[in-house]
């Protein structure tokens, strides 16, 4: 006995350090992608703002509130900010085994699940990244194991409150786990059934089992409704359309990554094939639930979400495994051997081929570290206010200085509006990526972008950052009378669905605003009366925008070349997705928020004459704040 234990421990061990090693692997490389969203978003809130406020799908509740105590023991670091991650990541892998005895299975099906989880590339990866998937992972397998020791466990107290934490949690961690544990609590029901059938002497203590459902539903539900409008506002915006079935070959093929196919052959002989009929058809109920629910409500997340079915599916593939190797065993033990052996080199082979492309593209990406976004931050405070940074990256939003620098470039802009010159433009790059190599972020799809030129220099350098000046001389087009109010120069023009007003409230700053009044169903743009006539010299010029509009409209301020018209007029934002939660300008309307945007477009060389223009697919929307600059190279 004592030596089965011995073993066990040994075969544990080796999973835990063969699961931990992979998923240690680069976890201290920059973010990137979606997890660095997450970071901007939601690192250093307080509880009750991640907890109750859903603004999009990078927001993973538990993942924050975790990640964020981390941070605050650790320091900010990334290792830290994945931390949970890949606690639940490595914990999973021992769990699928505990999960896999609890159900009565070999030590071999147990350690062949688990192995599978540990190689499992997507596991992998989210092991590694800042949300919520490593954790729904783990959680899935505490609700399950929860489920089934409350059908035989003396302490069923404990088991319960385990259940209903891990419930709870699940959804937590992603509200569209509501799925899963819907389909948990009919695995439970199932094994109650077969339980209460197979023991009716003790059928009264068996109706109290699915009672931490009961209350986690409760829970559930209430976490729901107190986040249902920011719940439905997330899945319109992330809404797939309708259900193709394509979406389910997306999961389908998900769930096998990196093996393929030939893994369904497997699951389809392990689920027909030695499983008790409590554990079947609790597994059928456990797939199913989802499935049927995504379909009733029109919701197929990405395959991503689906991961929760992961170990589950291992489980009954090693089922298949095991089953189809003894059976070969007894026609044939040299060919079960070599069948055997192939399993393991494949089951191998695939993910290591995988793993190999997979970490040089998490080292390579756009972000730097964490330390250096902190001494630029340091760098930035002792410049002067007139400057301004402009942080270059080529995913919109996911670079980790929206956080760190965010704050002091949301004031500089304040000052900018409200009539402060800004005498030096400052680029924030990713060392070794000068300005000019970074594609700008447009304004929309149809207009294209302009591209910073090679007249910069190095002022000061970080291990993964660089700062570069732009060689520029900067001059404010307005006058001293409406520098407060330049955009008065687009008021009352008229078209046949679409008007432009002076307003005293809102605004910001000045004396009005403008106000926009679309009665069209789509996308206007309006020209000033008034136009300019400069001699940009022999290198290509710019002219920078800076306006605020409310919140999240899709609206510009912006300047083009007259014989050109807007559509061909290069142009592209500055700074995008920076500052609409940075503004310190109040209304009267204690619900308006304004959001300050900058616009840079290319005027090209020589003469050229420039007209403003306004541009909105809102039917009605407000500009104020408007700063205009003309940027001519030095030589």
């Amino acid at each position: 006995m004592d030596r089965s234990i011995n073993q066990q421990n040994l075969l544990l061990g080796a999973l835990f350090l063969g699961g931990m090693i992979p998923r240690l692997y680069t976890m201290g490389s920059p973010l990137a992608g979606d997890e660095a969203v997450t970071f901007n978003h939601y690192v250093h809130l307080n509880f009750s703002e991640i907890l109750f406020n859903y603004p999009d799908s990078n927001q993973h509740p538990l993942f924050s509130i975790l990640s964020n105590i981390c941070l605050l023991f650790f320091g900010d670091h990334e290792v830290a900010f994945r931390l949970p991650s890949l606690v639940a990541g490595v914990l999973a892998i021992p769990l699928t085994f505990y999960t896999c005895c609890s159900l009565g299975f070999s030590r071999f099906i147990s350690f062949l699940s688990s192995l599978l989880l540990a190689l499992y590339v997507p596991h992998i990866a989210y092991s590694q990244e800042g949300r919520g998937y490593a954790l729904t992972v783990f959680i899935a397998l505490c609700l399950i194991f929860c489920s089934i020791n409350i059908l035989g466990s003396q302490k069923l107290w404990l088991w319960r409150i385990l259940l209903i934490v891990s419930a709870t949690s699940m959804v937590i961690a992603l509200p569209s786990n509501a799925f899963f544990v819907a389909g948990a609590a009919g695995f439970c029901l199932v094994l109650w059934t077969f339980n209460q059938s197979e023991n009716k002497e003790n059928q009264k203590a068996h109706s109290q089992y699915l009672i931490p459902y009961i209350l986690s539903s409760l829970l559930i539900v209430a976490y729901l409704l107190i986040n249902l409008g920011d719940l439905q506002l997330s899945a319109q915006a992330n809404s797939r359309g309708n259900i193709h079935w394509q979406h389910f070959q997306e999961i389908a093929e998900f769930l096998v990554s990196p093996w393929g196919s030939w893994l369904y052959p497997f699951f389809i002989v392990g689920f027909f094939s030695g499983f008790k009929k409590s554990v079947r058809y609790g597994f059928l109920v456990l797939f199913l639930i989802p499935t049927a629910l995504s379909l009733i409500s029109g919701i197929v997340g990405f395959a991503r979400v689906y991961i929760y079915l992961s170990p589950f599916f291992f489980i009954i593939v090693a089922f298949g495994i095991h089953y189809l190797y003894e059976k070969t065993k007894r026609v044939n033990k040299n060919f079960a051997y070599v069948f055997l052996g192939f399993l393991a080199f494949w089951i191998f082979y695939q993910p290591i081929v995988s793993l190999v492309h997979y970490y040089p593209k998490r080292v390579h990406v756009g972000n730097g570290f964490m330390k250096d976004a902190i001494k630029l931050q340091e760098y930035f405070n002792n410049k002067p206010l007139s400057t301004l940074p402009v942080i270059m990256n080529a995913a919109t939003g996911r670079s980790i200085l929206v956080h760190y620098m965010g704050h002091n470039i949301g004031q500089r802009m304040n000052a900018f509006v409200a009539g402060k010159d800004i005498e030096k433009i400052l680029f924030l790059c990713k060392t070794g990526l000068p300005p000019y190599k970074y594609p700008l972020h447009p304004l929309i799809s149809e207009i294209p972008t302009p591209k910073i030129g090679e007249n910069v220099s190095l002022v000061k350098s970080f291990e993964s950052f660089e700062v570069f000046e732009w060689d520029v001389e900067l001059s404010r087009v307005s006058s001293a009378e409406n520098s407060l109010d330049f955009e008065s120069l687009v008021a009352g023009l008229k078209f046949d669905q679409a008007e432009t007003y002076l307003i005293e409230d809102p605004k910001a700053v000045g004396n009005k605003s403008l106000f926009i009044d679309n009665s069209s169903s789509g996308f206007i743009s309006m020209g000033a009366t008034n136009v300019l006539n400069i001699d940009v010299g022999k290198n290509e010029g710019f002219v920078l925008n800076l306006f605020l509009k409310p919140q999240w409209h899709k609206t510009f301020f912006r300047t083009m070349i007259v014989d050109q018209g807007p559509s061909k007029t290069s142009a592209a934002k500055l700074n995008p997705y920076l500052n609409p939660n940075q503004n310190d300008f109040e209304s009267k309307f204690g619900d308006f928020k304004w959001e300050m945007a900058m616009i840079l477009s290319s005027v090209g060389s020589g003469k050229k004459v420039l007209q403003d223009i306004v541009e909105t697919s809102e039917r009605r929307t407000i500009i104020d704040g408007v700063q205009t600059y003309l940027i001519k190279s030095k030589n």
